[in-house]
């Protein structure tokens, strides 16, 4: 197994060299929306989204949803279905979506793989759950993996 390359943007970075980072990396991972503060889109989704576009599938691209989960006390469901309605209903051939679930324990995973079952309900294909290696040693995600995403 080798090792890929692949940024996480969003509005907390800027990306001054678009084909530098095309020439170098494998994927490329979009924070597209959250409701970690109240239900929103990226600042800087809609810029950043067009630019990786504009590479074509050279670039694979992965949408990310920054998800409140259990601690602010948001319904995984309700984040699902505004994901799909803002984010989701726009993605293209070749494009993926994944729930974010660095944060902590805030986003178990019981309610990652509930947001998965409703967004996949909604959109009518699977996307994935971003996990960081320490969270994905330390917590049981065998129901994710076993419904396939």
């Amino acid at each position: 197994m080798g090792t890929f390359y692949g940024p996480d943007i969003s509005i907390y970075q800027t990306v001054t060299d678009w084909n530098a980072l095309n020439n170098g990396a494998a994927f490329i991972m979009i924070k597209s929306s959250g409701s970690d503060a109240g239900s929103y889109i990226d600042a800087k989704y809609e810029d950043f989204i067009t630019h990786a576009r504009s590479f074509g599938n050279a670039l694979p691209r992965i949408v990310y949803h920054f998800g409140g989960g259990d601690n602010d006390g948001t319904d995984p469901v309700n984040e699902a279905n505004y994901f799909a309605d803002n984010v989701g209903v726009n993605l293209e051939v070749g494009e993926s979506y994944e729930i974010d679930c660095e944060r902590g324990v805030a986003v178990s995973p019981d309610w990652a793989l509930k947001w998965l079952n409703q967004a996949k309900a909604r959109l009518g294909w699977g996307g994935g759950a971003y996990v960081s290696q320490s969270r994905l040693v330390s917590e049981d995600w065998s129901a994710i993996a076993a419904g396939n995403y």
